[in-house]
């Protein structure tokens, strides 16, 4: 009996240890994909140079971003520990985005903001672009490269003719202490934080990379019976939760009835002030606060949709009477 239990145990522990690897295996391939960014430079007569290639150029020191899909991302470098605390002016810069072209085929770079010594500094946008057909990379100051010879350029909104090689001025800084480069990377890329979007009744600000706000109301809007905000919109095949109604959004509505998406937990302070001939709210989400004198000229509003009995003690805190 124990030769048969010793047979059988034996036989399962080799299974085991047969398959571990397998199961090991298994993990790695469902990872999700990752990959890190950076910078490379060299500067003027290659004083100072700073390549991703595993060396150490200390005492400069690299900010890398973690890539993990669509988002916005921040690089830099700091010079300040040289001998001069600083390096002389710019030859060549760029940014990257490791193994870009086979973890995320067909995303494009978009340069949002540039600091250099902590102040920003005004550029003009580059173009994605890859060398070697694995990194993806956009140039900061580049005195060799050109666009049209470039067969791997391209441009998040398809136009090349207005991109350019060098974004910067680079003989504007003789002392480089510090420089930082904010992008977005993306493969359908949304609008820059702040940019309006006009749909339906509405103007929406955007805040992130998938969320906007109502920031504005249009005049035909103002005069409809009924008023619908979505859960959210979509521009340039990217689509964008609306999650508030910012103060002073909507004032003077007509609307008689309001309804809100269930992506929309704030409404602001006066958002609908002066809306008279409002009779009723409908909610689909639990909202978070509701800010003083949103309702302002309604006397007295019927509140339905989700968890209706917390949203009514939000409106009646606000300021309007609840039916």
């Amino acid at each position: 009996m124990r030769k048969s239990f010793k047979k059988v145990l034996a036989a399962v522990l080799s299974f085991a240890v047969l398959t571990a690897p397998m199961a090991v295996a298994g993990k790695k391939a469902h990872a999700a994909k990752t990959s890190e960014a950076y910078m490379m430079f060299s500067s003027e007569g290659n004083t100072y140079t700073f390549w991703h290639d595993g060396k150490d150029y200390s005492p400069i020191e690299m900010k890398t971003a973690k890539i993990t899909g669509a988002g916005q991302y921040t690089v830099g470098m700091d010079f300040t520990k040289l001998q001069d605390g600083y390096s002389n002016k710019i030859q060549f810069a760029d940014f990257e985005v490791a193994d870009g072209e086979k973890l995320f085929p067909g995303y494009y770079l978009r340069l949002d903001n540039i600091k250099i010594n902590g102040e920003d500094v005004k550029f003009e946008q580059g173009y994605t672009t890859s060398d070697n057909g694995t990194d993806t990379r956009m140039n900061i100051v580049n005195p060799w490269a050109s666009v049209k010879d470039n067969p791997s350029a391209r441009s998040f909104d398809k136009k090349l003719t207005n991109k350019k090689v060098s974004v910067i001025d680079p003989d504007k800084w003789d002392k480089l202490k510090t420089i930082e480069v904010t992008f977005t990377y993306a493969k359908n890329m949304p609008e820059k934080t702040g940019t309006i979007i006009s749909e339906g009744a509405f103007k929406y600000k955007v805040t992130g990379m998938d969320t906007v706000e109502v920031a504005g109301i249009s005049t035909s809007g103002k005069k409809k019976d009924a008023l619908t905000i979505p859960d959210d919109i979509t521009k340039n095949r990217v689509t964008y939760k609306i999650t508030k109604v910012t103060a002073n959004a909507a004032k003077n509505v007509k609307a008689k009835k309001i309804t809100f998406g269930k992506n929309v937990k704030v409404v602001d302070k006066s958002a609908f002030d002066g809306c008279k001939n409002l009779e009723s709210v409908k909610f689909n989400a639990k909202l978070t606060s509701i800010g003083k004198n949103a309702f302002k000229g309604a006397k007295s509003i019927k509140v339905t949709g989700k968890d209706a009995a917390a949203n009514k003690k939000l409106v009646k805190k606000s300021g309007t009477n609840v039916k």
